[in-house]
């Protein structure tokens, strides 16, 4: 009988995978891919989205063609628990499922104090139904009214959401006084960039009149009252947010060895330490190497979990994940402009947008069922 392998969500890594068994099949086991939606959003087009700029079915793969072409079984299901000790998963509805060999790549919820109002950017299929409603409200409302919204978290999710949405919702509801703020207990925005990427962004957000809260530590929420350690209360009329992330409620209680905040601990080969038949990528996996969670490393991880996995099954020499030291991060104005780092160096302007564009649309033909590339290969990454 032969293994099965279960891949655990759609995310950037597994799309990598799926592309190497459609070019080249596995005989060593039976594939199941669980995913509770048969299209995957791509989360690097989203603020385009919020801006206007996209349409939804542009920023989204078709999981299930994509499946098909790979040989893979799909099972549209939502993962509730995993039994690692015992080597099975069980799903929304009641089913269980038995793995010889488990991939965990579905990414993360948002960090947000428990019984907090508004609207996640996460999960991303829920998004547009939440954003249509808002979008309708401020349609509806009178001339002269007053809306204070405000973004939680001041990453690059947290940066590039205000500059969209202070871009469409005027448009959409020119009679309302629209007023933006953006909080972050961080005591700068985008920590971790060069300072001179900090600076453009400060600059751009103060020329949206987007209002930057740093150092503020939400402790309460009553309604869309913000009120921090210190007593300051911001009240707000709509809340977004993007804080940090948050670990899928399934790893608890799963067996798994996860680190403090609930991810799953991996070696350099991207396995779980303490479950050699387990594997974990993109933002559910915690590396023994700092990494932040950001899509163009799951992106990065795929040819390599993809490699390990064949490998693993075959009993070939397994390679290891070595991030590279720069990488190339643009954040979208939403203005058909873009602000862009590499390394210590910050630059903006429209060309960085359509180099942007370029990028993000280019990710997606690339799992169009019409395309049938293989999986791009890491260089000078084997190890046995």
């Amino acid at each position: 009988m032969r293994p099965r392998l279960v891949l655990a969500g759609a995310g950037h890594a597994h799309l990598a995978v799926l592309r190497d068994l459609a070019a080249r099949p596995w005989p060593e086991a039976d594939v199941v891919l669980v995913s509770p939606h048969a299209r995957a959003a791509y989360s690097g087009m989203v603020p385009g989205w919020l801006a206007g700029q996209y349409r939804w079915d542009e920023l989204t793969i078709d999981i299930a063609a994509l499946a098909a072409r790979a040989g893979v079984e799909l099972i549209l299901a939502q993962l509730t628990r995993i039994h690692a000790d015992t080597r099975r998963i069980e799903l929304q509805g009641g089913r269980g499922l038995d793995y010889d060999r488990l991939s965990l790549n579905q990414g993360s919820g948002i960090r947000r104090p428990p019984g907090t109002e508004g609207l996640s950017l996460r999960p991303l299929q829920a998004l547009p139904a939440t954003w249509a409603i808002w979008r309708g409200e401020a349609a509806r409302l009178p001339r002269g009214t007053t809306r204070r919204v405000a973004v939680v978290g001041a990453g690059a999710a947290g940066i590039e959401v205000p500059l969209a949405i202070s871009r469409r919702l005027p448009r959409l509801a020119p009679q309302v006084n629209w007023q933006w703020h953006l909080v972050s207990r961080a005591p700068v925005a985008l920590p971790g960039w060069s300072a001179g990427a900090r600076r453009r962004v400060r600059d751009e957000l103060a020329r949206r009149g987007v209002i930057l809260h740093l150092g503020m530590t939400a402790s309460a929420l009553s309604g869309h009252i913000l009120q921090d350690a210190r007593g300051l209360a911001l009240p707000m009329d709509r809340l977004l947010w993007c804080s940090g992330a948050a670990a899928p409620p399934e790893l608890a209680g799963s067996g798994l060895a996860l680190d403090e905040r609930g991810f799953v601990r991996v070696d350099a080969h991207l396995r779980s330490v303490s479950h050699a038949e387990v594997w974990a990528v993109g933002d559910c996996a915690a590396f023994p190497f700092s990494l932040p969670k950001a899509g163009v490393h799951a992106v990065r991880q795929g040819p390599v979990l993809a490699h390990n996995l064949r490998a693993d099954l075959a009993g070939g020499a397994l390679r290891r994940y070595r991030p590279r030291r720069r990488t190339l991060a643009l954040l979208n104005t939403g203005d058909g402009r873009a602000i862009g780092q590499w390394g210590p160096f910050g630059a903006g302007g429209a060309w960085l947008w359509r180099w942007k564009d370029a990028i993000d649309r280019r990710f997606i033909r690339r799992h169009h069922c019409s395309e049938s590339a293989p999986v791009q290969r890491p260089r000078g990454d084997r190890h046995a």
